[in-house]
């Protein structure tokens, strides 16, 4: 039996994932970071799955993560790692709380890397599999959007380095993008953007009005079931030749091929998608 360790497991896709690997005789360290997350559900049912108290902003807690896995393991190593973990923020750049946005790249970046770090050495023993659960927003940063953009911009960018320089111990490292999923990331985006505009006076809501109006309007947008994000993360973990990329989503074909377009394309067809503001 295979073991995996799965960050941000106490909703949405890390949910999701540890769920369906479970399911195929992987033994899954859920990390989570209160312990109210283990007491119900599958995290507390199944006998292969094994709740961790893991915050990744938090180095200690880290360090005393790796301590329970390694009296559970002791020296057999780990077969995967997956980096879900992850906080979104939106809005438009002039408004971002530049607080919030260094929070942002201490979990969806820092976050990650301590992971590795700490982790690496139980995946370098079986030659096991690292997957970064990244988005689309790492393909193409899109208008107001861009703060998360820029802490996937940067995952994608640690995850490219690690593969090649994993090579020479055959650790292979893939990156999954999502599009829009069904998930609490979602509401919490929702009410990040609803706590700036909260902020904000009367001159400066009325600069981005329509665009937060359309934002709020638009929280229930179609989305994939986050089950179709773990199939994708099994095969990465599982396939003789595992991808550096895999996508999921048809919004995230649709953008995949804007992303390749001309910059001046590609501009003209964002902002075709934004309604009127500014003037």
């Amino acid at each position: 039996m295979r073991t995996i360790l799965v960050t941000g497991a106490s909703s949405g896709i890390g949910l999701e994932t540890v769920d369906y690997l479970s399911k195929r005789n992987f033994h899954v360290f859920a990390c989570i970071r209160n312990k109210t997350d283990a007491e119900t559900g599958i995290i507390a049912e199944r006998a292969n799955i094994d709740p961790l108290l893991l915050d990744v902003t938090n180095r200690e807690s880290i360090n005393q993560a790796f301590s329970d896995v390694i009296r559970q393991i002791s020296s057999k190593g780990l077969s995967g790692l997956v980096c879900n973990a992850g906080i979104p923020l939106a809005g438009p750049i002039e408004q971002i709380n530049i607080d919030k946005f260094s929070q942002l790249l201490d979990v969806n970046v820092l976050g990650n890397m301590r992971v590795i770090q700490q982790f690496l050495p139980l995946i370098r023993i079986t030659r096991g599999r690292i997957v970064f659960i990244s988005s689309i927003s790492g393909r193409i940063a899109l208008p107001f959007q861009g703060p998360y953009s820029a802490s996937k911009f940067a995952l994608e960018a640690v995850a490219d380095a690690l593969r090649v320089e994993l090579k020479p111990w055959d650790i292979s490292v893939s990156i999954i993008q999502p599009g829009n999923v069904k998930s609490k990331i979602r509401e919490k985006a929702l009410k990040t953007l609803q706590s700036n505009l909260a902020t904000l006076d009367e001159n400066e809501t009325e600069l981005y009005k329509p665009v937060y109006d359309l934002a709020t309007g638009h929280a229930g947008r179609k989305s994939i079931e986050p089950f179709h994000v773990a199939k994708k993360i099994e095969r990465a973990l599982s396939s003789r030749h595992p991808k550096a990329r895999y996508t999921v989503g048809i919004d995230t074909r649709i953008l995949s091929l804007i992303a390749q377009f001309p910059t001046f394309l590609r501009d003209r067809i964002l902002c075709s998608k934004l309604p009127p503001y500014g003037h």
